[in-house]
């Protein structure tokens, strides 16, 4: 979008007389994307934040100012106060512009100013990101080199949030099985555990997700079973504190499931998640069926 350059009115910007409370806590809201921003990109780009209510002194916070000699309580550039105009001419649809220009130190620079809207969408600051592009190389490489596989930090990207829970869940899962430090009777709450420290369980579906976990052990575990022997099917079941019912409910129906021998063989025999669960459907409708 190309912006022409107007003389500014004398008048302030209209919508922007008086910022109330809210107003001033949106802007400063974008001080903290500013550093999180600036501390991805690196020295390379300057971050400004205007605030339309002062064009004297409009800047209130400025990361890497160097670039444009430039501090806290600089005025508005002509260019940001021509947009102004233009967005209250509504000249110009869109709340951004990029743009290629020159610094007045005839540093070539490549730029967006975004436009933050307050209450009743009124204009009350600007915030804008300017890449010099005759940095040096290093300045704008240092952020994005890759940093040894060990520093690595796992984060899934999941298209929804049942996926989400799956994959921590099994990450979780596959790190607690491999832990000789947690005795296999306290991997279940090991694992319950870490995921809600993790703030899985403030996902709407975490709970219904992760309501029933299944270890399958084809060697057996010490699980200070009643009569000594190996446990090779552990269930995890996490019910909401005030459906008490419900875990009856499960607790009946594992019971009726597990004294059928033919539904107990062939779940230990499964080898994966999703053989697991169809075995468990295929009893669980026989048993619907029935009812």
């Amino acid at each position: 979008m190309e912006i022409t350059k107007v003389k500014p009115k004398t008048k302030k910007f209209e919508s922007a007389n008086m910022l109330t409370a809210a107003d001033r806590q949106i802007l400063d809201s974008h001080k903290t994307t500013m550093e999180g921003l600036a501390a991805y990109f690196g020295e390379a780009f300057e971050f400004v934040l205007h605030d339309v209510n002062d064009y004297d002194h409009s800047v209130i916070k400025i990361i890497n100012g160097s670039h444009s000699g430039r501090k806290e309580g600089a005025p508005m550039t002509d260019l940001a106060l021509s947009l102004l105009e233009q967005i209250q001419n509504k000249d110009i649809s869109t709340p951004y512009t990029c743009y290629t220009s020159k610094s007045k130190y005839g540093r070539p620079v490549r730029s967006t100013t975004i436009v933050i809207h307050g209450e009743k969408r009124k204009v009350i600051g600007l915030l804008c990101i300017n890449l010099y592009l005759d940095s040096p190389l290093v300045s704008l490489l240092q952020n994005f080199s890759l940093v040894p596989q060990s520093d690595y930090i796992t984060e899934n990207f999941s298209s929804d949030s049942d996926e989400l829970i799956a994959r921590a869940l099994e990450k979780v899962k596959n790190d607690v099985e491999a832990d000789d430090s947690v005795p296999g009777h306290l991997k279940n709450k090991e694992i319950v555990t870490i995921l809600y420290h993790q703030g899985i369980f403030k996902l709407k579906n975490a709970v219904q997700v992760i309501s029933g976990v299944l270890g399958i052990s084809k060697k057996g575990i010490e699980y200070d079973s009643l009569d000594g022997q190996p446990v090779y099917l552990v269930f995890m079941v996490l019910i909401p504190k005030a459906d008490s019912e419900m875990h009856l409910r499960i607790l009946k129906r594992l019971a009726e499931l597990l004294s059928n021998h033919e539904f107990y063989a062939e779940l230990l025999a499964q080898k994966d998640p999703q053989s697991a669960h169809r075995i468990i459907k295929k009893y669980e409708d026989i048993y619907i069926a029935s009812d």
